[in-house]
């Protein structure tokens, strides 16, 4: 017997009760456009961007009550920084999934 009101598996850090769907090795929410992205992941889009090469670090980071929706650990809210460039805003990160990146980041 099936159950018609089952929970989803993965659940967005910022949306209440909102399903994330996963998108290659990225976990998206339609509702809000945010993504969850590794952190290897992180690097190379950004340099197929820019160009350039640099590691990425976080800064400025302080603790969270949003759970990563991989592992429901307690996420960190961090800077992103490529290189010597602060991406806007602060993104929430986990240690080992990456970097929930919002809609508004640029």
């Amino acid at each position: 017997m099936t159950d018609a009101y089952r929970t989803a598996g993965f659940v967005c850090p910022t949306c209440p009760n909102s399903a994330l769907r996963e998108f290659q090795s990225r976990l998206v929410c339609d509702e809000c456009n945010g993504m969850m992205i590794g952190a290897d992941d992180v690097v190379t889009s950004i340099h197929e961007l820019d160009g350039l090469s640099g590691s990425v670090s976080f800064s400025d980071a302080t603790p969270s009550k949003k759970p990563c929706p991989r592992c429901q650990g307690a996420m960190t809210s961090a800077e992103v920084v490529v290189g010597h460039t602060r991406v806007y805003g602060h993104s929430l990160h986990c240690e080992k999934h990456g970097v929930w990146i919002s809609q508004g980041a640029h």
